[in-house]
């Protein structure tokens, strides 16, 4: 006898079957007009969330009034670990023309946003980004760089993924990430799990970063904010 599909099982079957009517719809999406990219554990979902709450706002697909999930999605992680998906699998992460036409007929605009924390720090983001987003607008939030560093640390930790104190893991990430950050940005590989979750430090050290985006994208399409001013 066959068991019962989950109500998880089932939810995950139903997005998938949405996954792959949007992807064959992409040529009717586009992408978002704004990308929190950053910075982890600065406060990219608050924001997000709060964004979300304006009536222009058009959620990602498929968002939780047309599937029974908790919330909307926040990030579709394309630019940084996602990118072998390709770009129609991307744009069908948002909204038809038409829905959007909907929508500003309703409210008098429409956009659409997504927020992906690790696109700040991840070497071929930026670039990936500028290629594809020729027009989009993007925020990001950069929060004190030890109270970063520590709440990285908190959540890895209450995640059951880090097991060192944070004296232990801080002296140990060098090794642990290696030369990951190089064989990223040279296509050597695709991704790294310690390059984006066990990097602590050096995700709090801001200035590459902000420069790799200011190069790809323009200092007048990336606000810098500051998560305190934010709070």
């Amino acid at each position: 006898m066959t068991s019962p599909i989950s109500s998880d099982g089932l939810r995950t079957v139903v997005k998938q079957g949405v996954r792959l009517g949007a992807t064959a719809t992409s040529r009717w999406r586009r992408g978002p007009d704004l990308v929190i990219v950053g910075v982890k554990r600065g406060g990219t979902t608050s924001l997000f969330r709060d964004i979300e709450r304006h009536p222009a706002m058009c959620p990602l697909v498929p968002s939780a009034r047309r599937l029974p999930l908790r919330e909307n999605q926040k990030g579709v992680h394309f630019f940084d670990t996602g990118f072998h998906h390709g770009e129609r699998w991307y744009r069908g992460h948002f909204p038809t023309e038409t829905t959007r036409r909907r929508r500003a007929r309703r409210v008098g605009k429409a956009f659409t946003a997504e927020a992906s924390p690790y696109y700040f720090f991840q070497p071929l983001a930026a670039r990936r980004v500028a290629a594809a987003l020729p027009e989009a607008q993007f925020v990001v939030l950069l929060r004190d760089p030890v109270e970063r560093t520590v709440s990285h640390w908190s959540e890895q930790t209450r995640n059951g993924v880090e097991t060192l104190t944070l004296a232990e893991a801080v002296d140990a990430e060098e090794s642990r990430v290696g030369d990951a950050g190089a064989r990223l940005a040279d296509g050597s590989i695709s991704t790294s799990h310690a390059h984006e979750q066990k990097s602590y430090v050096a995700q709090s050290m801001y200035a590459a970063s902000i420069q790799r985006w200011f190069d790809a994208v323009g200092r007048d399409r990336l606000v810098v904010a500051f998560s305190e001013d934010y709070y």
